[in-house]
């Protein structure tokens, strides 16, 4: 398997599964079923304004965008931006590790 020989090889969910089934000897129900719980108390988290650690990996938050005008590129037109939540994933010093990167 091909999967993340590269680390800048893009997989999808479907893959990623696999490649942890391949290697944790795990069903792969199973990992969809925790991925999927995983993800959704993630999202969940994060938009009741809370902040999820994953001590070492990284940790996801909410930032808010202020608003601000932008420009429509086809008339030229200034528009209003408005404010907005957007997620933020902040790496750990492990995942920094893992990419060779070791300094933010």
């Amino acid at each position: 398997m091909k999967i993340l020989e590269g680390w800048l090889q893009f997989i999808n969910k479907k893959e990623f599964i696999a490649y942890v089934s391949e290697n944790s000897g795990i069903a792969k129900k199973r990992i969809n079923e925790s991925l999927d719980a995983i993800c959704d108390s993630i999202c969940k988290a994060i938009s009741n304004g809370e902040e999820i650690e994953l001590t070492g990996f990284g940790k996801f938050s909410v930032k808010e965008r202020a608003a601000r005008v932008g420009r429509n590129l086809r008339t030229n037109e200034q528009v209003n931006i408005p404010a907005r939540n957007v997620p933020v994933f902040n790496p750990g010093r492990w995942m920094w590790d893992a990419l060779g990167g070791g300094e933010k």
